[in-house]
């Protein structure tokens, strides 16, 4: 048989009143289809609706409505766990420790549970890139080099490296919820496969760790973003539809003539990117710009998935030479890019070597850009 659910709201067998009858409604849904909180970056709003850029701390919001206890296992079956925000750190600044010239132990840290294997740390006698290679108890952690110098009480500091991707899970820590993140081994390849037990999906080998979801570090150690154009936090419950855009290049015109595929006005940054937890997740993204042809060159539009010089757009158009005028062009991708991080990138090239115009803006009347989502 599998696990039960354990909830001290109401039992089946008793007299319930209409509001303990929701709660146990709420719990046992809860317990069916998902946790009632969502992963976010910013305290106290599980939907954001405006860009979070350079964000240090993760949050677990519980969202209205949805209850506020999460089920997790306890070592014998799921359970039911009061839930208020939880948070981990992508940047802890608050760590101080003792070092041992030529050692790479550290002690009598202040606090190691919001600390994470492979965090890059520094202070006073920390070699540049070192890194922890464990956490060893509740005060110590030993890193991957030696420290060049005794100190007492350094003042250190522990960050996320850049460019990472982490699984998320939520774990019963003496009866409270806390949060642990677990690196990938590259940008699309998880370093341990999610399972699932009673249908709810579960670190493999570790029943206790419950998915929540998947973020990603940006190009800077230690930080975290969710914005329009970076959509580096995903959720796999509580799901809505978190939208995808880029507003092209603020340049009036430009000419390009060859037939390679290259970005948007030359410029990568004409990209929207983005985080997903697993392959079933399907992403859309709708890319417009004006195109003026000239003799025998017929300006096309494209977007590439993890590409700067293919298209993998489903739907295009081109503008044709003998059009002459500014034409309006849409292209359209849409597909299953699978679990990890990518980036959508607007693309432009003609088919031939004569030039072609491209507008980026005629502000006030138009403006080209991209504009997509899926569901995280």
């Amino acid at each position: 048989m599998g696990n039960h659910l354990e909830s001290s709201a109401v039992s089946i067998g008793d007299q319930a009143t209409a509001a303990q009858y929701n709660s146990l409604r709420t719990d046992v849904l809860n317990m069916l289809f998902g946790a009632p909180g969502r992963l976010t970056l910013t305290t106290a709003t599980p939907i954001t609706t405006s860009d979070v850029t350079a964000a240090e701390v993760l949050y677990y919001t519980p969202v209205d409505g949805m209850g506020d206890r999460i089920a997790l296992y306890d070592g014998t079956r799921f359970q039911l766990y009061d839930l208020s925000e939880i948070s981990i750190k992508a940047t802890d600044d608050a760590q101080t420790g003792d070092t041992t010239n030529g050692s790479a132990i550290i002690t009598d840290l202040t606090d190691t549970s919001q600390l994470v294997v492979g965090m890059v740390v520094s202070g006073t006698g920390i070699p540049a890139g070192a890194v922890i290679d464990s956490i060893d108890d509740a005060t110590q952690v030993t890193l991957d080099q030696n420290a060049t110098a005794d100190g007492a009480d350094v003042a250190l500091t522990f960050k996320l490296p850049a460019d990472t991707n982490y699984d998320v899970f939520c774990f019963q820590n003496s009866g409270t919820p806390k949060l642990e993140l677990l690196a990938w081994t590259d940008a699309t390849t998880r370093a341990t496969a999610l399972t699932t037990s009673d249908a709810i999906l579960v670190k493999t080998g570790a029943v206790s760790r419950r998915y929540l979801g998947t973020i990603r570090t940006t190009a800077t150690d230690g930080q975290l973003e969710d914005s329009l154009k970076a959509r580096l936090v995903w959720n796999i419950n509580q799901q809505f539809r978190p939208f995808l855009v880029n507003e092209a290049s603020n340049t009036a015109s430009w000419t390009y003539a060859s037939t390679t595929v290259r970005p948007w006005n030359n410029d990568t940054d004409n990209r929207v990117e983005f985080i997903i937890g697993l392959d079933v997740v399907f992403v859309s993204l709708e890319f417009r710009g004006m195109v003026e042809p000239e003799s025998t060159a017929n300006g096309m539009l494209g977007i590439g998935l993890d590409a700067t010089d293919t298209t993998h757009s489903v739907i295009y158009q081109f503008a044709r030479h003998d059009d002459r005028d500014t034409v309006p062009l849409v292209t359209i991708y849409e597909g299953y890019p699978g679990a990890g991080y990518h980036y959508l990138q607007l693309l432009e090239y003609n088919h031939a070597n004569n030039s072609v115009t491209f507008r980026g803006t005629d502000a006030p009347k138009w403006k080209g850009g991209a504009r997509g989502g899926f569901l995280g």
